[in-house]
This record gives structure tokens, C-alpha cells and sequence, in this order.
């Protein structure tokens, strides 16, 4: 996709100079309204105008689909999470990135085509080799550099995989819980001591499972998804 967007900016700012010489040449044309065959009355030009229009909402249905199908999924999720809020933050979050999107594309498009043009011929573009000698990172630090971004995702796939567990009982929980941390590639202690902080606010507490059937299904749910937005 990286390579292909460059392109398809190229193609687009293609279509545009093509679209404006078009249009400069329709007003400098002198228009005949008399064929070769002999004729009573002469033809005049024929525009649609609503051709253009359902090209335009056919492109725009096509370039905002994936959005409208994000908004239906999210709103349906709020709907189900009992989210009063929910729906009304995915369409400010869709409206919002649809705005800067529009205002980001042109400058996109202008930038990517020259990248384009200068790897054509042979110019500086830029862009450098990536450095993959010497400029490593160990694997304790890139832990601890990203800690909290590994907490939210694994307070995301408890929350995303304890939710529909049926009966809300302990052994059953144990059972969800340990196929998400096997998943993760995580041990079980790595992954149930954030779930612990998150469920009983404490490292130190009665059974994990067992704190989690007694409070219930909605207060836990509850707990670790403010859990996650506090991470995050």
C-alpha cells in the first residue's frame, strides 16, 4: 500500500490537469449546430448534468463506505455496551477525520506525485536507507518503553473475551482468561497482575477468578474499561 498510494496520488493529480484542460477546451470550442446532412432544424449540444451528478455521489459512496459500515459497527457496539454517548462520539470521530482528511489529501496528492517524479529521474527524494546494523533495541527496554500500550491491548482482549462468557463462574473465567494470555504469548502472571490492579485496584487480593464472579459481570467489564482509558 505505501508504494500504491504514492500512484494513485500521481493518478489522481493526472485526472485532475486532465479533468481542467478539458474544461478550458470546452469553452474555447465554437459549437456547431448544423451536421453535414441536410437538416430543417440544427442540434444543439447535449449536456447531462445528471450523469455528473450520480458520478459524483456513486465516487463519494464508494471513497466513504468503509466509514459508513465503521459508524453502523460502532454505533451497534455502543448500543450493546449501553454507552449513552457512544454513538454520538463515533459520528464527531467519523465527521472530525473526514474534515482533516479533506484538507490533508491536496497537500498529500502534491507531495507524493513530486516523490513520485523525483524516484523517475534519478533525484534526491528524500529518502534514506533504513539503518538495521548496530541501532538495535533489547527487549526489556522495548517492554518498558511500551508498557502501557501492552497493558490497554491486554485489558482490551480480557474485556473483548471475558464478556461473553457463560456461566459467569470462576472455572470458566480461568479458562477464557488463560486462552487470551496463550494468544498474547504471555505468561500468566505477566498478564493477570494488571487484570488484578484493574479488577480489585490492589496487587494483592483473593482469588483473581473468584474476585471476578463475585463482582460480577458488568461492574468487572466495568472496571477494566476504566482501566484501559486510564492507560491509555
Amino acid at each position: 500500500m505505501g508504494a500504491t498510494s504514492y500512484l494513485m496520488s500521481l493518478v489522481w493529480a493526472s485526472s485532475l490537469v486532465v479533468g481542467v484542460v478539458l474544461a478550458l477546451q470546452g469553452q474555447q470550442m465554437i459549437p456547431s449546430y448544423f451536421i453535414d446532412e441536410k437538416t430543417l432544424f440544427p442540434v444543439w449540444p447535449v449536456t447531462d448534468p445528471g450523469a455528473a451528478l450520480r458520478l459524483f455521489f456513486a465516487t463519494m459512496l464508494v471513497v466513504l463506505m468503509p466509514k459508513f459500515l465503521g459508524v453502523a459497527l460502532e454505533i451497534k457496539r455502543a448500543r450493546h455496551a449501553r454507552e449513552s454517548l457512544g454513538a454520538t462520539r463515533a459520528l464527531l470521530g467519523v465527521v472530525t477525520e473526514t474534515l482533516f482528511s479533506v484538507l490533508l489529501s491536496p497537500i498529500l496528492m502534491v507531495t507524493q506525485t513530486a516523490a513520485v517524479f523525483q524516484v523517475l529521474f534519478g533525484l534526491d527524494s528524500g529518502w534514506r536507507t533504513q539503518s538495521r546494523d548496530g541501532a538495535g533495541i533489547r527487549f526489556m527496554d522495548a517492554l518498558r518503553y511500551h508498557r502501557w500500550h501492552i497493558l490497554v491491548g491486554v485489558l482490551m482482549a480480557v474485556a473483548s473475551a471475558v464478556e461473553g462468557v457463560e456461566p459467569w463462574r470462576a472455572a470458566e473465567l480461568e479458562t477464557a482468561l488463560k486462552q487470551v494470555t496463550e494468544s498474547l504469548g504471555l505468561k500468566p502472571r505477566q498478564a493477570f497482575q494488571p487484570i488484578r490492579v484493574a479488577i480489585t485496584g490492589s496487587t494483592i487480593s483473593p482469588g483473581l477468578f473468584e474476585s471476578i464472579e463475585f463482582l460480577g459481570r458488568e461492574e468487572s467489564l466495568e472496571r477494566l474499561r476504566s482501566a484501559r482509558a486510564a492507560s491509555a
